[in-house]
């Protein structure tokens, strides 16, 4: 399978694209900006580097960044989500205080989603949907 990972400078990142090469997917990781995506891959065999510019081509794209960099994300991916199958993995939590966010949607999916594409919410917001 080919997937994509936005957001080369976190954890789940890092960890979703361990396990993805491992499992024998072929895995783009998009960060900030090319040198941030490559930073990632050296570490990770196999997975190939992305920036913002690039196309997002492939079906199943990952959001693995900060909550508060997810919707600059999804504007800025606007029409290259639409038909993709888009997994959140998003922790809404406020980094200067350490404290959870509660979403006004309900979830980080609900508020990505806009009635587009296909998003499900990981374990990291407590809670699997599926919106559409």
């Amino acid at each position: 399978m080919n997937m994509t990972i936005i957001g080369a400078s976190d954890s789940f990142a890092r960890g979703l694209a361990e396990w993805a090469v491992a499992s024998g997917h072929h895995v783009t990781i998009v960060g900030f900006n090319r040198s941030q995506a490559e930073t990632l891959v050296t570490t990770i065999r196999g997975a190939k580097p992305s920036d913002p510019s690039d196309p997002l081509v492939d079906n199943l794209v990952f959001l693995a960044m900060p909550y508060d960099c997810v919707l600059d994300a999804r504007g800025f991916y606007d029409g290259q989500l639409d038909g993709k199958i888009v997994v959140d993995v998003t922790t809404p939590i406020d980094r200067d205080r350490f404290e959870p966010i509660n979403p006004e949607a309900g979830s980080v999916a609900q508020e990505i989603a806009a009635g587009r594409a296909s998003i499900a919410s990981g374990p990291a917001t407590g809670r699997t949907r599926v919106a559409s």
